[in-house]
């Protein structure tokens, strides 16, 4: 499936992250990949990442938490907190790698969810990065993460 990716300035020191994907799955399917927990966890995280839940309150002001992985058995915990749910079209949320001393720890993400037929074109949002390199490694895992998302949904049909 065709994805793109952009980058959006905020200001010269600030940027976010935006990948747009179409997916082959219904919105309902899509939204529901999203916001299930057990759904969630088979495919959240880059190639070869497993993910654990820890919490999971999906409503505004719910935290979440989370732990992936790595294929070689490094832990990566994140957490964050929901500041809106409105099923299918958006969620925000609040990132936080609990692993990591970085200026951009701290990141809010949007997800949004529109229906293009029987496809589902979904737009993520994560920022603010106060340095481009990050944001690239950031691209790179979500881009893996969202490869993986593809194949789940479309497994679901």
């Amino acid at each position: 499936m065709p994805h793109t990716t952009e980058t959006v300035t905020q200001t010269a020191e600030q940027k976010e992250l935006v990948l747009t994907r179409i997916l082959d799955a219904p919105r309902d399917v899509v939204w529901k990949a999203w916001a299930d927990r057990d759904q969630s966890v088979r495919w959240w995280g880059p190639k070869g990442f497993t993910t654990r839940v820890l919490e999971w309150d999906q409503r505004p002001g719910g935290a979440w938490r989370a732990i992936m992985r790595s294929p070689e058995g490094e832990e990566h915990p994140q957490r964050g907190m929901y500041k809106e749910i409105a099923p299918p079209e958006r969620m925000i949320y609040t990132f936080i790698w609990e692993d990591e001393d970085t200026p951009d720890r701290v990141t809010t993400v949007t997800v949004t969810f529109t229906p293009r037929g029987d496809k589902t074109e979904m737009t993520f949002r994560k920022g603010p990065f106060r340095s481009e390199e990050w944001r690239r490694g950031e691209e790179d895992g979500w881009n893996e993460t969202f490869d993986r998302l593809e194949e789940y949904v479309r497994a679901q049909l």
